[in-house]
């Protein structure tokens, strides 16, 4: 028997995805009368209600404990899996009972639409790929479509995010008025100053006295005339704005000067108005 590496399953959760029911176990009967056979269907089949998927052909992905699961339940010996693995067209032919009994959708070219399409709104909000797989993993259950592998679901994650961010990037460089571009690269020039005029908006405010209040309110003014209060920046996710403001805070103004036009605005201006309110603290 060829045997993946796999995580271990909690007993609990096992219990309650992969407990085979009277249907389950007649519906296995009824199409195998062989014991390799009837075992690696029971197998497939809990494996499907688990992890939304089938598992992979070749090899054929075993999970001990769910097969050792699998086989306490219907009382066939787990070594029959053996024999069952050889046998391609049959672990096929599986396969599409299983969709047909389960109503499962494949994943075709509807399916990537529409989970592109999720994914492409729930990226303006979330950017840890992690917590997007678990979301797209979670949309395909819901829906009754069968996940596709995990480098798929990753491709399009990666595709859909960076649709987002250029879509929340172009949406920013919109909004702004060319005066308050030229302002906001203004801010990156290193001229006879030893550092830029951003570098001179990053510094921490002085101990409290009227000279530390005269430069809080001059910063205050400085954002003012690039217009900063006028924009309106409710529609970006709070988590990605709050990740531009960290990014522009450790950057450089020559590292900010690299980014795309419309990417380097939005981070500009996402950290300008954390300024603005922190200032209005500060003061």
């Amino acid at each position: 028997m060829t045997e993946t590496k796999n995580f271990a399953l909690p007993e609990s959760a096992m219990i309650t995805m992969a407990t085979l029911s009277d249907t389950d176990k007649t519906f296995i009967r009824q199409r195998c009368r062989s014991l390799h056979n009837g075992l690696g269907l029971g197998y497939q089949l809990m494996f499907a209600k688990v992890w939304n998927r089938l598992p992979r052909q070749i090899p054929f992905e075993i999970h001990t404990q769910l097969l050792a699961f699998a086989a306490l339940q219907l009382e066939i010996p787990e070594d029959n899996i053996c024999a069952y693995q050889k046998r391609q067209q049959t672990l096929s032919e599986h396969h599409g009972h299983i969709r047909i009994y389960l109503k499962l959708a494949r994943f075709d070219q509807d399916a990537i639409d529409h989970l592109s399409t999720f994914l492409f709104n729930e990226a303006q909000r979330i950017e840890h790929r992690t917590i997007l797989l678990a979301k797209a993993e979670g949309f395909l259950k819901e829906n009754g479509i069968l996940q596709p592998p995990l480098g798929t679901l990753e491709r399009l994650i990666v595709t859909q995010r960076q649709k987002a961010r250029d879509f929340i990037h172009t949406q920013m460089h919109v909004a702004l008025t060319s005066e308050q571009c030229v302002a906001l690269d203004d801010l990156l020039k290193v001229e006879e100053a030893p550092y830029s005029p951003l570098q001179k908006l990053k510094q921490p405010p002085a101990l409290p006295s009227p000279k530390a209040l005269v430069a809080l309110t001059d910063k205050l003014d400085s954002l003012k005339e690039i217009g900063i209060h006028t924009l309106d920046i409710s529609w970006i996710n709070n988590n990605y704005q709050r990740i531009l403001t960290k990014y522009a805070t450790r950057c450089s103004a020559s590292r900010l000067k690299k980014l795309k036009p419309a990417h380097r605005y939005t981070v500009l201006v996402c950290f300008l108005k954390q300024l603005a309110l922190d200032t209005v603290d500060h003061v």
